[in-house]
């Protein structure tokens, strides 16, 4: 930041809820008011609890966090409106005034005094930060910022790196004395790092970056000792956000690696990835991990012979209660799969495109069939559109197939759908699946989806290759016209 930051805070208690309760010396607690909070029950949750707390009528409320031994990061909800985290450690003695309308207004108007004070101006400030982001991380126009001007106009190196600074040298500079005040220091560094990481591997997602263009995006844009030093349990106190890229997006990044290494081969993505985590990953974070990938595995499983790949995974599970709960999900998928198997036929749909005019895919019967399914507000839906329409054109003299996209969860983007249509101009048969039909009854979980039905109206692939995939899903096409 090129300008110093000066605070000044003026914050006065007329009564707290609870101020009866006497917290023993090191005991951490958070207090305050929360305007607009009148007699409304807000929340405290950390790692795996979940407290409700009551404020007064005038919007004060009391928690004394009896259960945090160590340096932690606690989130306070009020439901539908703001979840801001807070550090809390023994010691802390946090005092909170804002407006709880709204996220914005909520850090806008926070005042903080109190033991603990001085380092939680870490979150205030790193939400400033963000909020004045141009374009804001996530929405179209960040995704769109070309590969070479990435580091600076996506994830805003400049600056991050000015920031990082400013959360080493003033919040927890030399005059910080509060208890954890090196931890949090820590940590604060951390989360910068990999709230940048996470936008990184979403980017690269979202444009199909090569391996090489990944590894110099994190070359020019994250930290070495941080990337070198990321699969740590100490870093599990930063909670969810750090435990879905590890064992989501860092770990696919890994696995590339090693599926690179042996193009010619075919290894199961998801056998490497368990590896990598039993031999990488420290203790708390495989065990995780360990639960995490299967958990996430079994609805993405396309077909009962790969959902019976998984199951070997779920006898090593040690702990009981989640063994239980991958076994039951095992179960559902298995169900679900035996309605929409590869051989099985394909559930009917009647849907319409922009004119009312109704489909059936019994319409299509005698042709090979190939269903994209979309949404306005999926970018990489979007992304495979150009890539579809110059197969659709290739195939565009052959009476053998029918390719369809049907717009999915998507009632309220019609008009996005219709102004992306005529951009790319698309020519192919449009639908809305305006009740999920589709979504539901061919058990989706994720989209963009490609399905390939047969002549006979039965599932060929239920997990198609993508139009990217040019080669891969043209080669499925021929097979299916020949047969």
């Amino acid at each position: 930041m090129k300008s110093k930051i000066c605070i000044v805070y003026i914050l006065s208690f007329l009564s707290v809820v609870g101020a009866g309760v006497k917290a023993a010396d090191n005991t951490p607690f958070i207090k305050g008011y929360l305007k607009n909070c009148n007699n409304e029950k807000v929340y405290i949750a950390y790692e795996d609890t979940k407290d409700s707390v009551q404020t007064n009528k005038d919007g004060y409320f009391y928690y004394l966090a009896s259960n945090i031994k160590r340096a932690s990061i606690v989130t306070l909800i009020v439901p539908g409106r703001i979840s801001p985290n807070f550090y809390l450690a023994p010691g802390f003695k946090l005092s909170i005034k804002s407006d709880a309308t709204s996220q914005k207004n909520f850090y806008d108007s926070l005042q903080l005094t109190g033991i603990g004070s001085v380092s939680n101006l870490y979150f205030k400030y790193f939400y400033l930060l963000q909020s004045k982001r141009t374009p804001s991380p996530l929405s179209d126009g960040w995704y769109n910022i070309k590969f070479g001007s990435f580091a600076n106009d996506g994830l805003g190196k400049l600056q991050l790196d000015s920031f990082t600074r400013f959360v080493s040298d003033s919040i927890f500079g030399p005059k910080n004395k509060e208890p954890n005040h090196e931890t949090f220091k820590t940590l604060s560094i951390a989360a910068n790092n990999l709230n940048q990481l996470s936008y990184l591997f979403d980017y690269a997602w979202m444009n199909d970056l090569s391996r090489e263009q990944k590894n110099t995006l994190l070359h020019e844009c994250i930290d070495s000792g941080f990337l070198k030093g990321l699969l740590n349990d100490e870093y599990l106190v930063l909670g969810r956000g750090y435990k879905e890229l590890v064992t989501f997006l860092y770990l696919d990044y890994l696995a590339e690696s090693e599926l690179l290494k042996s193009p010619e081969k075919q290894i199961n993505p998801f056998e490497v990835k368990m590896k990598i985590v039993d031999s990488l990953y420290p203790a708390e974070l495989k065990a995780y991990a360990f639960n995490f990938c299967i958990a996430k595995k079994i609805p993405d499983v396309f077909s009962l012979r790969e959902l019976e790949s998984v199951y070997p995974f779920i006898l090593k599970e040690t702990n009981s209660e989640l063994k239980k709960g991958l076994l039951k999900s095992y179960e559902k998928r298995k169900e679900e799969l035996s309605v929409v198997d590869v051989g099985r036929p394909a559930p009917v749909f009647n849907l319409p495109d922009a004119d009312g005019k109704m489909f059936s895919l019994k319409d299509f019967k005698g042709k090979v069939v190939l269903i994209d399914l979309w949404a306005s507000f999926c970018g990489p839906c979007i992304q495979e559109l150009p890539a579809l329409k110059k197969i659709v054109d290739e195939y565009s003299n052959s009476n053998k197939v029918q390719f369809i996209s049907i717009a999915c969860n998507d009632v309220k983007g019609r008009e996005k759908r219709k102004q992306i249509a005529e951009q790319l101009n698309v020519n192919w048969l449009q639908l809305e699946d305006k009740n999920d039909f589709v979504y539901n009854n061919y058990k989706v979980t994720f989209i963009p989806r490609f399905i390939l039905i047969d002549k006979a109206g039965n599932i060929l692939d239920f997990d198609a290759p993508e139009p990217s995939n040019r080669e891969a899903l043209v080669k499925a096409l021929n097979k299916a016209i020949g047969n």
